[in-house]
Protein backbone atom coordinates (compact mmCIF):
# COMPACT_ATOMS: atom_id res chain seq x y z
CA UNK A 1 0.00 0.00 0.00
CA UNK A 2 3.16 2.42 0.19
CA UNK A 3 2.60 2.88 -3.54
CA UNK A 4 -0.81 4.13 -3.03
CA UNK A 5 0.70 6.89 -0.88
CA UNK A 6 3.94 7.77 -2.25
CA UNK A 7 3.02 7.51 -6.36
CA UNK A 8 -0.42 6.10 -7.08
CA UNK A 9 -0.52 4.60 -11.29
CA UNK A 10 -2.76 6.84 -13.32
CA UNK A 11 -5.67 4.29 -13.50
CA UNK A 12 -6.05 3.97 -9.78
CA UNK A 13 -6.20 7.42 -9.11
CA UNK A 14 -8.53 7.74 -11.59
CA UNK A 15 -10.88 4.96 -10.16
CA UNK A 16 -10.27 5.86 -6.99
CA UNK A 17 -10.49 9.93 -7.01
CA UNK A 18 -7.10 10.28 -5.64
CA UNK A 19 -5.92 13.16 -4.97
CA UNK A 20 -1.91 13.37 -5.56
CA UNK A 21 0.22 14.65 -2.25
CA UNK A 22 3.14 16.64 -2.82
CA UNK A 23 4.02 17.05 0.92
CA UNK A 24 6.42 14.19 1.98
CA UNK A 25 6.18 14.73 5.74
CA UNK A 26 2.44 14.08 5.08
CA UNK A 27 3.04 10.97 3.29
CA UNK A 28 5.52 9.84 5.41
CA UNK A 29 2.65 10.59 8.34
CA UNK A 30 0.12 8.44 6.53
CA UNK A 31 2.34 5.61 6.73
CA UNK A 32 3.61 5.88 10.36
CA UNK A 33 0.04 5.91 11.27
CA UNK A 34 -0.70 3.08 8.84
CA UNK A 35 2.21 1.28 10.58
CA UNK A 36 0.99 2.29 14.02
CA UNK A 37 -1.86 1.28 13.70
CA UNK A 38 -1.27 -1.91 12.18
CA UNK A 39 1.64 -2.42 15.39
CA UNK A 40 -0.99 -2.19 17.17
CA UNK A 41 -3.49 -4.07 16.01
CA UNK A 42 -1.25 -7.15 15.74
CA UNK A 43 -0.14 -6.59 19.69
CA UNK A 44 -3.74 -6.55 20.16
CA UNK A 45 -5.02 -9.89 18.41
CA UNK A 46 -1.60 -11.81 20.20
CA UNK A 47 -2.66 -10.40 23.49
CA UNK A 48 -6.60 -12.29 22.76
CA UNK A 49 -5.17 -15.05 20.88
CA UNK A 50 -3.04 -15.97 24.09
CA UNK A 51 -4.66 -15.63 26.75
CA UNK A 52 -2.64 -12.26 28.47
CA UNK A 53 -5.67 -10.16 27.90
CA UNK A 54 -8.20 -12.38 29.55
CA UNK A 55 -5.89 -12.92 32.66
CA UNK A 56 -5.25 -8.95 32.80
CA UNK A 57 -9.07 -8.52 32.66
CA UNK A 58 -9.98 -11.40 35.66
CA UNK A 59 -8.91 -9.73 38.60
CA UNK A 60 -11.30 -6.48 38.14
CA UNK A 61 -14.22 -8.79 37.01
CA UNK A 62 -16.47 -10.04 40.09
CA UNK A 63 -15.89 -13.55 40.78
CA UNK A 64 -19.55 -15.68 41.25
CA UNK A 65 -20.12 -18.12 43.68
CA UNK A 66 -21.31 -21.27 42.41
CA UNK A 67 -25.05 -22.07 43.25
CA UNK A 68 -24.82 -25.86 42.77
CA UNK A 69 -24.15 -27.17 45.77
CA UNK A 70 -21.38 -30.17 44.82
CA UNK A 71 -19.16 -27.52 43.40
CA UNK A 72 -19.59 -25.48 46.40
CA UNK A 73 -18.58 -28.52 48.78
CA UNK A 74 -16.14 -29.72 46.23
CA UNK A 75 -14.52 -26.24 46.09
CA UNK A 76 -14.80 -25.92 50.29
CA UNK A 77 -13.01 -30.03 50.48
CA UNK A 78 -10.41 -28.54 48.18
CA UNK A 79 -9.42 -26.03 50.78
CA UNK A 80 -9.33 -28.61 53.57
CA UNK A 81 -6.15 -30.77 53.62
CA UNK A 82 -7.44 -32.57 57.27
CA UNK A 83 -10.02 -34.13 54.34
CA UNK A 84 -10.57 -37.29 54.00
CA UNK A 85 -9.25 -38.51 57.99
CA UNK A 86 -6.90 -41.36 57.19
CA UNK A 87 -5.71 -43.96 59.23
CA UNK A 88 -9.34 -43.58 61.22
CA UNK A 89 -12.75 -45.63 61.07
CA UNK A 90 -15.95 -43.42 59.87
CA UNK A 91 -19.01 -45.15 60.52
CA UNK A 92 -22.13 -44.09 57.99
CA UNK A 93 -25.75 -43.32 59.40
CA UNK A 94 -26.82 -46.63 58.65
CA UNK A 95 -24.12 -48.44 60.25
CA UNK A 96 -21.82 -49.52 57.22
CA UNK A 97 -18.29 -49.38 58.18
CA UNK A 98 -16.34 -46.97 55.77
CA UNK A 99 -11.86 -46.79 56.04
CA UNK A 100 -9.90 -44.61 54.65
CA UNK A 101 -5.86 -45.67 54.44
Amino acid sequence: MVFLTFSPLQFIRTILQLMHITDLKFQFLLLGFAALHFVTALLFEIAIDSGLLNQCVRPFCKKKHSKKLFKRLEKELCCNFTWPPLNEVIYAESGRVVHFE
